[in-house]
């Protein structure tokens, strides 16, 4: 009887034949290098998080508060962080924390500008404005994406059909491309059909 795991039973004492080659390879090659260093921040805010679960106490003291402040402001003038200067968990912990509320008002701000923005394009789309004003408005705000009035969409129809159509066309198109093979195709699929 051929099982799929006789393979097994008959397996020699000797294993070792069948243990996996372990191939040896630098350490630099099985680290994964940030590819910003935001990723970076993000990383070692993550290790310090799990750290702190586990009994790491972090008090901030005045220079660690100014060495995240200083790299903060380098990221929002599109410098570099030097990732080398944050390692002590305060200052991660601090940066992190700015850098994720930046993030937030960026958010915020710009949905009040979008706001803003949609409320200037239906003042000028007034009827006491021009006629070019009122249609360059109109065009405007046909194209905000909530609106998505001028936006073009396709539409995908998914068909179901029966299993046993399904079948039968199958069937229909072996007979067709594999007319001598058909029989025997056939033959085999109900004695597994049978089988089950």
């Amino acid at each position: 009887m051929n099982t799929p795991l006789s393979h097994l039973i008959n397996m020699p004492d000797d294993i070792g034949m069948y243990e996996p080659r372990i191939e040896h390879a630098p350490i630099g090659t099985l680290i994964r290098k940030a590819k910003s260093d935001r990723e970076e921040v993000r990383a070692k805010a993550e290790a310090t998080a799990f750290m702190m679960q586990h009994g790491l106490q972090a008090t901030t003291t005045d220079e660690e508060e100014r060495i995240a402040e200083q790299q903060f402001h380098r990221h929002i003038q599109h410098l570099p962080i030097d990732t080398h200067k944050i390692n002590h968990p305060a200052v991660i912990l601090k940066l992190t924390a700015m850098l994720s509320e930046y993030d937030h008002e960026v958010v915020r701000d710009a949905a009040q500008m979008r706001q803003y923005v949609t409320n200037r394009l239906l003042e000028e789309s007034d009827s006491k404005m021009p006629a070019q004003q009122r249609l360059a408005a109109l065009k405007l705000l046909g194209q905000i994406t909530e609106v998505g009035l001028f936006t073009e969409r396709t539409e995908i129809t998914v068909k179901t059909m029966p299993m046993e159509n399904l079948e039968a066309r199958l069937y229909d198109k072996l007979k067709t491309l594999l007319p001598q093979e058909y029989t025997a195709i056939a033959r085999e699929v109900r004695s597994a059909d049978e089988t089950y």
